[in-house]
Parts: structure tokens; sequence; C-alpha cells
């Protein structure tokens, strides 16, 4: 990671050709996906917007979709294709919660809120964001611990959000549509990066992970999609697992998410 160390690094023309491989292979899964949720870096947020919308990552200009709805003069089939081009691109929103491990490497360092909106499609909600990067440290990387915490807290995030379902889809990086409607948000992908995946998904205790995977199977190839059910456990439903989230006077709910395959 030293080697090629660079302040915020955008995707590589290799990264480039691995989101679209990723988009082409799952493009069946990806074009229900309702809601995107990405790590402010860089190079997630472009490999979100290959994986959604192949073509450069953006698949029409909004633009040119209101100059055809103009032309197509009451005509009712142009209109409801182009009503239903429209909701093919789904809110994307950017969360600091699932960057990569932070501290001491440039490449974990995000540009400025500002230099997103700028770089990045209007569909993009930077909202959560501070302008400046408040987390990033020079001389210090975070542990692996609260990099996992992290995790964690994203996940907690995104089952919070009204009108969502538990349908994740996990997409490994290295690899608002405008109108703030969220209704009917049932399936999320997540693009993040492999460390805080690890961190989380496999070495945070209050993560049960049920993929049937060796752990030589675990860590996310670059660009790698994966389909998760997410649930909250409660204690009716599983007393022996969310015993996990209790201790020192808290409780704290364990997250479980099953592999589709």
């Amino acid at each position: 990671m030293e080697e090629d160390d660079e302040f915020d690094s955008e995707l590589t023309p290799k990264g480039i050709q691995q989101a679209k491989q990723c988009q082409a292979m799952n493009a069946h899964k990806l074009a229900n996906v309702d809601l995107v949720v990405s790590s402010p870096l860089s190079r997630a947020i472009k490999t979100a917007d290959l994986a959604i919308c192949p073509q450069n990552g953006i698949e029409f200009d909004l633009d040119l979709e209101l100059e055809l709805e103009s032309e197509a003069n009451q005509n009712d089939n142009q209109n409801n294709i182009i009503r239903r081009r429209r909701r093919r691109h789904p809110r994307r929103i950017c969360i600091e919660e699932l960057r990569e491990i932070n501290g001491w490497l440039l490449n974990a360092k995000r540009r400025t809120k500002s230099q997103l909106q700028q770089l990045f499609h209007p569909r993009w909600d930077f909202t959560s964001l501070t302008e400046n990067d408040e987390t990033w440290t020079p001389d210090i990387m975070e542990s692996y611990e609260d990099c996992g915490e992290r995790g964690y807290q994203a996940l907690l995030w995104l089952l919070s959000q009204p009108d969502t379902s538990h349908d994740e889809k996990n997409d490994d990086n290295n690899g608002n549509n405008g109108n703030g409607n969220n209704d009917n948000e049932t399936t999320i992908l997540v693009v993040a990066h492999g460390g805080l995946l690890r961190f989380s998904l496999v070495d945070h205790p209050l993560i049960k992970l049920v993929d049937g995977r060796e752990d030589s199977e675990k860590r996310f190839s670059n660009c790698e999609l994966r389909e998760y059910d997410v649930s909250i456990c409660t204690e009716t439903k599983d007393q022996n697992t969310c015993s996990q989230g209790q201790g020192q006077g808290q409780e704290r709910p364990v997250v479980i998410l099953t592999e589709i395959r």
C-alpha cells in the first residue's frame, strides 16, 4: 500500500475494467438496486457509478432526458419509457463509516465535500460529510478494532433507514436521483473496501456472518459482489445469539448477515 500511496487515489484503468466486468456479470442483480451507499473515497464512488451505470458511470444526462420528454409531445409510450429510465437511477449516498481503515496513508484521506460534489454526478448525496476530512491523521493508523466498529455502525445506519428491507449487496472497491424519494428502497448496494469489510464482517464480535465459507475465502476480491440478507437479532428471536450483544451494563444488537448464494 505504501508503494503506490496517493492522496484519495482514483480508480485505476484496471479497477475501471474490473468494475465494468462486475457490472456485466451481475447486471440482473444490479438492475434491482434501489439505494446505493458508498465510502466517500473517490475510487469507491467511481466503482459504484460504474456498477449502476456502466457507460462511464452515468447512463444518460438529466438535461437530455428532459429534452427527450419535451420532444415526446404527449406520446404516452415515450413518456412511460422516460419515467422508467429515471427510476433506474437509485439514490446514491456517501457515509464516512464505510471508508477504508483510516490514517497515515494518503490513499485513506478523502477529498473535501466541495471537490467530491464537483467531480461526481449531482445524484450523489454528500450531506452527511463535513467539508474537510476531520478524521484522517497523518501519523497514526486507525486500529483494526475501531475500523471494524465503523463497519458495525454502518450496518446499524443501513438498518435504521426508513422504507428499506434487509437485502444488501456488498461490492468491494479496489473497487440522489434528485427527487429525494426513498420509497420502496428494498435492495441496497454497499460499496466499501477490503480492509473495512474484513475487520467488521469477520472480526467484529457483534456481527454474525453466516456464509459457509472457509477463512481463506472470506476476504473480498477486487470488485467482488456478494449478496446478504441483513437483520438485527432481538432477544425474543434468539437468546443464545443475542446474548453476545449484552455486557457491561449495555445492550447492543447483534447484526446477522446471511449470504444468498
